[in-house]
């Protein structure tokens, strides 16, 4: 139920055309994303602005925590299909996720950071508080979340050193 009304009644049928995934690897892999990004926290956040946020700003981040555990379902789908144990890929990533949240914007590298600062304002505009804002904005850069994780897991590299070498080379490139 949860994919369905979070996602869209189209969500399974699109993620199983794009990577070949049945119904049930791919209700796995939207649940383990949920859980790494902790997206039930922040939509509870998100809906406890009924009535102090306008409605059209709220969509608006809603489809941001979408557009994240779109993203990060089909990485899962593409990088553990097969051997998709949602409580393995919580214990693997969630730590880290959840550290990366706070930090990736911080660890950005100034032109990025600039081109997010944007998207904060229209969120602080719009009437979210600081706390949550910082989240969603947060969760707007995820994307390569799982990559960034991978990455510095099997490198035995620190979470840092690997993110701010990835929007350095992405600056670059």
């Amino acid at each position: 139920n949860s994919m369905v009304n979070r996602m869209g009644a189209t969500f399974c049928l699109r993620m199983g055309e794009e990577t070949g995934a049945d119904a049930a690897e791919i209700a796995k892999a939207y649940t383990a994303a949920r859980e790494i990004f902790d997206a039930r926290q922040i939509w509870a956040a998100i809906e406890a602005t009924d009535n102090e946020v306008a409605s059209a700003h709220q969509i608006e981040a809603h489809l941001t925590v979408w557009n994240l555990l779109r993203h990060a379902t089909r990485w899962l789908l593409n990088h553990h299909r097969g051997q998709l144990d949602v409580a393995l890929m919580v214990e693997r990533y969630g730590e880290p996720a959840q550290e990366l949240m706070r930090k990736i914007v911080g660890w950005m590298t100034a032109a990025q950071a600039k081109r997010v600062s944007g998207y904060r304002a229209r969120l602080q505009r719009g009437g979210f508080a600081e706390a949550l804002t910082d989240t969603l904005v947060s969760c707007s850069q995820l994307n390569p979340a799982l990559d960034i994780l991978d990455v510095a897991r099997r490198g035995n590299t620190e979470l840092e050193l690997v993110t701010r070498s990835y929007f350095r080379i992405g600056q670059h490139l």
